[in-house]
């Protein structure tokens, strides 16, 4: 199955993102951590935390790689943008955490932040603990344990 949602400038790339996170949402694949998925491969195989943002990103039209969540939030890639507090995220913009339980894994998972339908600040990721992409809103670890959050210098107003 192929669908496009077109893109026809950077004003519109934010829009079209938010309907590929909507897609990924409903589509619920499987959370798989192996870096042998190749960028592109379906996602009925899987996707980890890094390979969602990739995904719904490059299919928007941004011109990012397949990095991992920590170099991500080191900006290699073409992860670029400008750190941001949590109070002024907006639709699209990445958020990491380091889990108080693995302080060895800094920037160890990311997730992008995705109003909720009662307008509540929410988050979308692939949860390896519920074993798919999840959307809820950003409460108790998910907000104790952010370490960063960034806008894409694509989304500068």
């Amino acid at each position: 199955m192929v669908l496009l949602f077109c893109s026809t400038s950077l004003a519109d790339v934010k829009d079209t993102a938010k309907q590929w996170f909507v897609f990924m949402i409903k589509a619920k694949p499987p959370y798989v951590m192996d870096t042998r998925i190749k960028p592109d491969d379906d996602i009925k195989i899987g996707v980890d935390c890094s390979r969602y943002g990739y995904l719904v990103f490059h299919w928007s039209g941004l011109p990012v790689r397949r990095v991992t969540a920590r170099e991500m939030a080191l900006g290699f890639g073409n992860w670029v943008g400008r750190d941001i507090t949590l109070d002024d995220a907006d639709e699209c913009d990445i958020v990491w955490w380091t889990w108080k339980d693995k302080p060895d894994r800094p920037f160890g998972h990311v997730g992008y932040i995705l109003a909720l339908p009662n307008g509540l600040l929410g988050v979308t990721h692939a949860s390896s603990v519920r074993g798919h992409i999840v959307h809820e809103e950003m409460k108790g670890a998910l907000i104790r344990d952010v370490v960063k959050t960034k806008r894409l210098k694509y989304f500068e107003r």
